[in-house]
Protein backbone atom coordinates (compact mmCIF):
# COMPACT_ATOMS: atom_id res chain seq x y z
CA UNK A 1 0.00 0.00 0.00
CA UNK A 2 1.37 3.45 -0.88
CA UNK A 3 1.49 6.48 1.44
CA UNK A 4 -1.71 7.98 0.05
CA UNK A 5 -3.70 4.81 0.76
CA UNK A 6 -2.24 4.56 4.27
CA UNK A 7 -3.22 8.17 4.96
CA UNK A 8 -6.72 7.59 3.57
CA UNK A 9 -7.08 4.61 5.89
CA UNK A 10 -5.97 6.73 8.87
CA UNK A 11 -8.38 9.52 7.89
CA UNK A 12 -11.29 7.08 7.63
CA UNK A 13 -10.58 5.73 11.12
CA UNK A 14 -10.17 9.27 12.49
CA UNK A 15 -13.48 10.26 10.87
CA UNK A 16 -15.15 7.51 12.91
CA UNK A 17 -13.78 9.17 16.07
CA UNK A 18 -15.10 12.55 14.97
CA UNK A 19 -18.49 11.05 14.04
CA UNK A 20 -18.74 9.78 17.62
CA UNK A 21 -18.25 13.40 18.78
CA UNK A 22 -20.84 14.93 16.48
CA UNK A 23 -22.53 16.71 19.41
CA UNK A 24 -19.24 18.51 20.14
CA UNK A 25 -19.09 19.75 16.56
CA UNK A 26 -22.74 20.84 16.65
CA UNK A 27 -22.01 22.81 19.83
CA UNK A 28 -19.06 24.55 18.15
CA UNK A 29 -21.34 25.56 15.27
CA UNK A 30 -24.07 26.74 17.68
CA UNK A 31 -21.58 29.03 19.42
CA UNK A 32 -19.82 30.04 16.20
CA UNK A 33 -16.30 28.97 17.11
CA UNK A 34 -13.49 27.09 15.41
CA UNK A 35 -11.33 25.08 17.77
CA UNK A 36 -8.26 23.76 16.01
CA UNK A 37 -6.68 23.02 19.40
CA UNK A 38 -9.53 20.64 20.19
CA UNK A 39 -9.05 18.90 16.85
CA UNK A 40 -5.29 18.57 17.47
CA UNK A 41 -6.05 17.03 20.85
CA UNK A 42 -8.45 14.51 19.29
CA UNK A 43 -5.87 13.64 16.64
CA UNK A 44 -3.10 13.33 19.24
CA UNK A 45 -5.15 10.84 21.28
CA UNK A 46 -6.12 8.96 18.10
CA UNK A 47 -2.49 8.72 16.92
CA UNK A 48 -1.40 7.52 20.36
CA UNK A 49 -3.89 4.66 20.00
CA UNK A 50 -2.74 3.99 16.42
CA UNK A 51 0.83 3.69 17.73
CA UNK A 52 -0.23 1.37 20.57
CA UNK A 53 -2.02 -0.87 18.05
CA UNK A 54 1.09 -0.76 15.80
CA UNK A 55 -0.80 0.69 12.82
CA UNK A 56 1.77 3.48 12.91
CA UNK A 57 5.34 3.06 14.12
CA UNK A 58 5.73 6.50 15.67
CA UNK A 59 4.58 10.09 15.46
CA UNK A 60 5.67 13.53 16.59
CA UNK A 61 3.73 16.77 16.86
CA UNK A 62 4.86 20.26 15.89
CA UNK A 63 7.97 19.17 14.02
CA UNK A 64 10.44 21.88 13.03
CA UNK A 65 10.99 22.04 9.27
CA UNK A 66 13.30 24.33 7.37
CA UNK A 67 14.61 27.61 8.67
CA UNK A 68 12.81 29.78 11.18
CA UNK A 69 9.77 28.94 13.20
CA UNK A 70 8.07 26.78 10.57
CA UNK A 71 6.50 23.70 12.10
CA UNK A 72 4.34 20.96 10.66
CA UNK A 73 1.55 19.80 12.95
CA UNK A 74 2.25 16.05 12.77
CA UNK A 75 4.91 13.71 11.45
CA UNK A 76 4.01 9.99 11.19
CA UNK A 77 6.09 6.90 10.57
CA UNK A 78 3.93 4.23 8.94
CA UNK A 79 5.27 0.66 8.77
CA UNK A 80 4.78 -1.00 5.38
CA UNK A 81 6.50 -4.30 6.03
CA UNK A 82 9.84 -3.70 4.32
CA UNK A 83 10.11 0.02 5.04
CA UNK A 84 8.69 2.92 7.02
CA UNK A 85 6.86 5.72 5.23
CA UNK A 86 7.38 9.26 6.46
CA UNK A 87 4.14 11.28 6.38
CA UNK A 88 3.74 14.99 7.14
CA UNK A 89 0.30 16.37 8.12
CA UNK A 90 -0.78 19.96 8.50
CA UNK A 91 -4.11 20.30 10.29
CA UNK A 92 -6.86 22.87 9.76
CA UNK A 93 -10.19 23.28 11.57
CA UNK A 94 -12.57 25.76 10.04
CA UNK A 95 -16.00 26.92 10.99
CA UNK A 96 -18.29 26.95 7.97
CA UNK A 97 -21.21 29.06 9.10
CA UNK A 98 -21.82 32.12 11.23
CA UNK A 99 -19.29 33.56 13.64
CA UNK A 100 -20.03 36.88 15.34
CA UNK A 101 -22.61 37.78 12.69
CA UNK A 102 -20.42 37.04 9.67
CA UNK A 103 -20.93 33.96 7.50
CA UNK A 104 -17.76 32.07 6.61
CA UNK A 105 -17.68 29.59 3.74
CA UNK A 106 -14.99 27.42 2.22
CA UNK A 107 -14.27 30.04 -0.43
CA UNK A 108 -13.23 32.47 2.31
CA UNK A 109 -10.65 30.06 3.75
CA UNK A 110 -9.30 29.04 0.34
CA UNK A 111 -8.94 32.67 -0.73
CA UNK A 112 -7.64 34.17 2.52
CA UNK A 113 -3.85 34.65 2.53
CA UNK A 114 -3.74 35.24 6.31
CA UNK A 115 -2.85 32.44 8.77
CA UNK A 116 -6.60 31.69 8.99
CA UNK A 117 -6.70 30.56 5.36
CA UNK A 118 -5.14 27.58 3.67
CA UNK A 119 -2.51 29.42 1.60
CA UNK A 120 0.21 29.75 4.31
CA UNK A 121 -0.08 26.05 5.17
CA UNK A 122 0.25 25.00 1.54
CA UNK A 123 3.24 27.29 1.10
CA UNK A 124 4.86 25.86 4.23
CA UNK A 125 4.43 22.28 3.01
CA UNK A 126 5.78 23.22 -0.42
CA UNK A 127 8.93 24.79 1.05
CA UNK A 128 10.46 21.54 2.17
CA UNK A 129 11.42 18.65 -0.08
CA UNK A 130 10.02 15.68 1.81
CA UNK A 131 7.38 13.60 0.08
CA UNK A 132 4.01 12.50 1.48
CA UNK A 133 2.74 15.90 2.63
CA UNK A 134 -0.96 16.25 3.42
CA UNK A 135 -3.37 18.88 4.65
CA UNK A 136 -6.12 17.46 6.85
Amino acid sequence: MNAENHVKDIVIRFKEVLDAHNKHLECFVDYGVQLEGWLKGELLYFLDNEKASKRIANFEREVQVGIGRKKVDFYLEIPTGAAVLDVWIELKHWLLGYQKGYKYNAGFYFGDASPVGIKPDIEKLNQFTQENKYLL
